[in-house]
């Protein structure tokens, strides 16, 4: 009787407005009036979210947001703009940024060019230490097995160590006086040929053309680090993929300095100052790295780990590129047709190091660029999962797929293999790295997610950048959606109108959204945490000032949000 009595006198106070003490206000947040993108097949578009404790517990018409706004929640009326999920960049390396600097950096274009800018920096810049350089044009200095020469280089710099990088950050050029500095001679062995290789002319000398895993594996010794600029710059690009709507990324390797860059991220971490959920990772760019990944994956985690910041993925080299013909093709390089591709590893080899992440629980993601590397791969996962069944745990994805095997593209689909792409990397390039390397048939067929997605495979989207201007979803939203890119972007002899073919690649604005939230959430496993908009889910949105679905498609490179929620939490912009 006591208690009907007090709900009564309450029920009261309230119809009168009397109450002797104030109503209690709901921490609730309900977002209304918006055209929000969930994401959920089961309920692709909603008027309205709303948010407790940083979860969505309701998503819905207005009318069903009613009733928690009569309790008291704080309301945001989202003026009918676009509401997409949190996005999940899954592939990009945020602690590479101002990491290896460069006290030289040429324009040259052309082979002669470049060495006149040595030249010219040589006899202006005279000294004895190490000079690092950046970047010789990778197209005009490779053709077929021929590439740069350190018999070039000598004359320009016979006393000093000189280590340049080229266009692509693929291909390293040494002279005599930097490979004996690092102990490189004849004798040396290729970590892996022809991936991670010094170069050797057709007398077996060495030409100072380092590739890929056999110069990274050194760069920590040719390198000094500024840790105050690089702090602060790994900073400015966290927060700016956090302006951007990003919630969520996958750290594809920071080369020879992991422990330097996790250790920053921890103190961020720890400091409640990291603005993201950061996936890191082990990177093997050359076989003798594997057996080190898993122990190292454990220390990690151990050392560094924390809210955020998680060691889950095993990030895994298993050819280069094709620039510099590295990569695994099933073709030879139409310009090289005696080269004999390889990878990193075999298939029996990786399908044995899948069967040891099975057992230690974690998961893969691996750089293929040639057909034959993505066909190892999925060989290999083939074979783990006919070992292990149906309980089989790691979830594998592989990036950039620059050309596959269109027999490969179901295999996505039934292995289970998520395929990550770039996609503002498919504009027509000029000038074209390719060049001669790729005959027109395999030329005109690169980067097929879309065709990916069709036979059912999840396909995932990324901007594997640490250049402030590139790190944009909604450029690659662009360019994946135009195969072209922005116009201002073009030299004034291209044709505005080219795209890279095939046209049937250019990926609709669905799609583009789907692979940069649920998808990409789906292959960092956290697609019951975050990616779409659910009730249940982490609070995670993103509210645009442009509709997607309807903006130009030459102006979807410019979009910024106009406000970034995380775990119920506003991050960037506001509402007005």
């Amino acid at each position: 009787m006591r208690t009907y009595l007090f709900a009564s006198l309450a029920i009261l106070a309230l119809m009168t407005g009397c109450s002797q003490e104030p109503a209690q206000q709901s921490d609730d947040w309900v977002l209304t009036n918006g055209l929000i993108y969930t994401v959920d097949d089961d309920r692709p578009w909603a008027e309205a979210v709303v948010i407790r404790d940083g979860n969505f517990v309701y998503v819905g018409d207005n009318a069903g947001a009613e009733g928690f706004i009569a309790e008291g929640a704080r309301v945001t009326d989202l003026g009918g703009r676009l509401v997409i999920p949190g996005i999940v960049d899954a592939h990009t390396h945020p602690g590479q940024i101002d990491l290896t600097r460069y006290e030289a950096r040429f324009d040259a274009t052309t082979r002669d060019e470049f060495l006149a800018e040595l030249e010219t920096y040589a006899r202006e810049n005279p000294g004895e230490g190490w000079l690092r350089g950046c970047c010789w044009p990778v197209y005009d200095f490779v053709d077929g097995k021929l590439g740069p020469d350190r018999k070039d280089l000598d004359p320009i710099f016979p006393d000093r160590p000189v280590w340049l990088m080229s266009t692509g950050g693929h291909s390293f050029w040494l002279n005599s006086r930097a490979l004996a500095e690092l102990g490189i001679d004849e004798d040396s062995s290729d970590p892996k040929f022809p991936v991670a290789m010094y170069k050797r002319d057709d007398d077996g000398r060495l030409t100072g053309w380092v590739k890929e895993g056999a110069a990274w594996v050194r760069v920590n010794e040719v390198f000094d680090v500024d840790t105050e600029v690089h702090e602060a710059s790994m900073r400015d690009l966290l927060d700016t993929l956090s302006n951007l709507g990003v919630t969520a990324l996958y750290d594809a390797g920071t080369k020879g300095f992991a422990d330097r860059v996790y250790a920053f991220l921890s103190r961020l971490d720890k400091a409640g100052e990291l603005p993201l959920r950061y996936e890191a990772s082990y990177r093997i760019s050359i076989p003798q790295n594997v057996q080190y990944a898993i122990p190292e994956m454990k220390r990690y985690r151990e050392e560094y780990g924390g809210e955020r910041l998680r060691f889950n993925t095993v990030k895994l080299f298993m050819d280069g590129i094709h620039e510099n013909r590295s990569s695994a093709v099933l073709e030879p390089f139409a310009d090289d047709p005696d080269f004999v591709s390889d990878t990193t590893l075999s298939v029996e080899e990786l399908r044995d190091f899948l069967l040891e992440l099975h057992a230690e629980k974690f998961d893969l993601h691996v750089h293929v660029i040639g057909d034959l590397a993505t066909k190892r791969v999925l060989d290999a996962v083939e074979q783990a999962r006919e070992i292990v069944g149906e309980d089989f745990y790691p979830r594998v994805s592989l990036g950039h797929l620059h050309t596959v095997d269109p027999g490969d593209w179901p295999r996505f689909r039934e292995l289970d293999v998520s395929a990550n792409f770039t996609p503002w990397w498919s504009g027509v390039e000029y000038p074209d790295p390719l060049g001669a390397g790729l005959e027109q048939a395999r030329h005109s067929a690169q980067f097929r997610a879309q065709a990916i997605a069709d036979a059912g495979g999840n396909v995932t989207f990324s901007s594997d950048t640490w250049t402030l201007s590139r790190l944009s979803p909604f450029l690659g939203m662009q360019v994946g959606h135009t195969r072209q890119y922005p116009r201002e972007w073009l030299a004034p002899e291209q044709d505005p109108d080219a795209i890279l073919e095939p046209a049937s690649e250019m990926m609709s604005i669905d799609l583009l959204i789907r692979g940069y939230t649920l998808n990409g959430a789906y292959q960092l496993r956290m697609e019951d945490r975050i990616g779409s908009i659910e009730s249940g889910k982490a609070a995670d949105l993103v509210v645009l000032g442009e509709n997607l679905f309807e903006t130009d498609r030459y102006a979807l490179h410019k979009v910024m949000p106009d406000a970034v929620v995380m775990e119920g939490v506003l991050m960037s912009g506001g509402f007005e």
